[in-house]
């Protein structure tokens, strides 16, 4: 094929106003809501990927630098630790406090002993039935 021979596309091309455009128009005007739909999720990805900053700068502001209280906006602070126990775990874990705190300590012994008895009355429970048996 020579190089000054024109294909159909270049015919096509010549022949109509914005080809590009008038495709979309054609076969795209049926499917605009999927254009849409897709943009609001593209905004609402771009959002949410600045989440993360955004809780650490509050938790680094609480925990370390003390400026602020740990508090995020748009989620109710029902939500979040009030007790500070939280704060104080950070604080064993960057080395600013020697020990846990005792109430840290105390609610996990007590989950643990709440699970080996749970375990302890789940083998007995197991047993007395195969010893019904």
């Amino acid at each position: 094929m020579a190089a000054d021979d024109c294909n159909a596309f270049e015919v096509y091309r010549d022949r109509v106003d914005r080809p590009l455009l008038r495709l979309v128009r054609e076969y795209g005007a049926g499917e605009a809501h999927w254009l849409v739909i897709g943009m609001a999720a593209n905004v609402v990805a771009r959002v949410a990927g600045l989440v993360p900053p955004v809780v650490l700068d509050v938790a680094i502001d609480a925990v370390f630098t003390g400026d602020g209280p740990y508090t995020l906006p748009v989620v109710p602070d029902a939500w979040l630790p009030a007790d500070g126990l939280y704060v104080k775990l950070w604080g064993v874990q960057a080395g600013e406090i020697e020990e846990l705190p005792e109430e840290f300590v105390d609610r996990a012994r007590e989950r643990h002993v709440d699970r080996a008895v749970e375990r302890a009355m789940g083998k007995e429970a197991v047993e007395s039935e195969t010893l019904d048996d």
